[in-house]
Parts: C-alpha cells; structure tokens; sequence
C-alpha cells in the first residue's frame, strides 16, 4: 500500500481471519437489522457483517477502496458512499433508516471526532461498535478517579454506556500499528444527560487544568461566589479535582453556570 495514502488516510488494515471474525461476531446485530460502517477500506470486516445484518452501507473516503470494495463484494445488500464521514450527513441517515448499527475500523487520526459526531445520535441508533487505539479506547469507558478519566470519558459517558470488547494486537494489522487497539461497544443510556458542542466546551474547561481543584479552575470564567453556589446545589466540594466528578455532575453544574466566559 502506498506510503503517502496510508499516512493521509490513517489506514491500518485487519487482515487476520480469526480476529475479523470474532469482532464481527461481538456486534450483537440482529438479521432484520444494518449496518453503516466507517472506512470499511479493503472490506475485510465488511463481508462477515454482511452475513449478519439486512443491509450494509459503507462510507469511505479513498477511492482505490471504494474500486476494490465495488471489484470484490457483489452483494446487492451493499452500498459505497464516497464520502469523509466528518462530512457525511449522519443525522439525515439516522432519521430515514431504522435499526441501525454504526461499526468501522476508525483511523486513529480522527476516530475521537467521528465518535463524537455520532454520540448526540446514539439514541437514534441500535449501537456502536468501534476500533480505536486502546489508549483512547479505556480513556472514553474510564471511571472517576482513575489516571485515564478525563474530559473524553464525561463527554462519551454523557450520552452512552461505553464497553471495551477485546483487546487488538498489532500484529492482526497490515501495516502494523505501534499500538494496541481495542473494540468498544457504544449504546445509549437513557438516563445519561446527554450534550452539545457547548457542553462539551465546558467540559474542556473543567479538566483544563487536570491536577488542580476544579473550583480554582473554573474560578477564572465565572464569578468566584457563583461558581461556590453551583457546586453546593450539586453536592460537590470546592476540593475535588474533575477527575474525581461523574458525567452526570457536570452535566448538572453547566445547566446552572452556562458557557464559559472569557476571563474575568
């Protein structure tokens, strides 16, 4: 594969049998359902999930895969959308398609932001399954007070449960990544707050400064004896570190602080 390609598109390709397989088989998709599937590049998950689902669609951005892809899978179930993800129309999708999984291997270059395009949707949709670095990956399922928790996890965990499924070694790849990889499941959870692109902002802001107290944080935005008062009404002490505060607090802390300002 050339060089050049590879680096613009972030493409490291699945290529032992074995492994495919068991990740096609941990989507939990019924036969009545489809699937969309983010840079599905020589096809090699593709052909086990077609076998699975009702449909297949496919978006991918590099033109030789899509002429490979058209070359070698015949299937009348299978559709190419020539087209970045990042700027495919995924809420029109969702909304004329049902019962709907979204799975792909994600470049690492930009598998964050095609997650987070897709989380405001996931209630709309059956689920996610995704392959990503494994560092990404247990940064988005981590816990408050763990080393890995931070503003990804709230911003994830606003919106969905999130499992990591199997660990991917490298040597499962050509070319071989530097990395471990990892599988995630995605599915909505109803009692999550949910977010926008402000939120998220706010978010950021709160884990700006990871190791110091958030209250001396988020002091710079807003005036000190308000930011004092949000915290009381959500029973958060002015000691804790953001890193030690679950997604549903912040969520709770932004419906009463708004964006945040430029300093004061």
């Amino acid at each position: 594969m050339d060089r050049n390609r590879r680096r613009k598109f972030g493409q490291n390709f699945l290529v032992n049998p074995v492994t495919i397989q068991a990740i096609a088989d941990d989507l939990p998709i019924k036969s009545s359902e489809q699937v969309l599937e983010i840079g599905p590049g020589h096809g090699s998950l593709t052909e086990p999930l077609l076998e699975k689902c009702k449909k297949l669609t496919a978006i991918e951005i590099d033109e030789k895969c899509i002429k490979h892809l058209r070359f070698k899978i015949k299937n009348p179930d299978f559709h190419i959308i020539h087209k970045n993800f990042l700027d495919f129309d995924f809420a029109s999708f969702v909304r004329k398609y049902k019962d709907v999984w979204v799975a792909g291997n994600l470049p690492y270059n930009v598998g964050t932001p095609i997650l987070i395009k897709i989380l405001p949707h996931i209630a709309e949709i059956n689920g996610v399954m995704a392959m990503l670095q494994m560092e990404v990956a247990k940064r988005m399922a981590a816990k408050p007070g763990t080393k890995e928790y931070g503003a990804l996890s709230v911003i994830v965990q606003s919106h969905a449960h999130c499992k990591i499924l199997r660990t991917i070694s490298p040597t499962d790849f050509h070319p071989k990544p530097n990395v471990l990889s990892a599988t995630i499941l995605l599915t909505h959870n109803p009692d999550a707050p949910g977010g926008n692109l402000e939120y998220y902002n706010f978010v950021g802001t709160c884990f700006a400064q990871k190791r110091k107290k958030m209250y001396n944080t988020i002091s710079k935005f807003y005036e000190k004896h308000i930011v004092k008062e949000a915290l009381q009404k959500v029973g958060l002490s002015e000691d804790l570190r953001a890193e030690a505060i679950a997604a549903n607090k912040f969520a709770k802390l932004y419906e009463i602080l708004g964006n945040p300002k430029p300093n004061l």
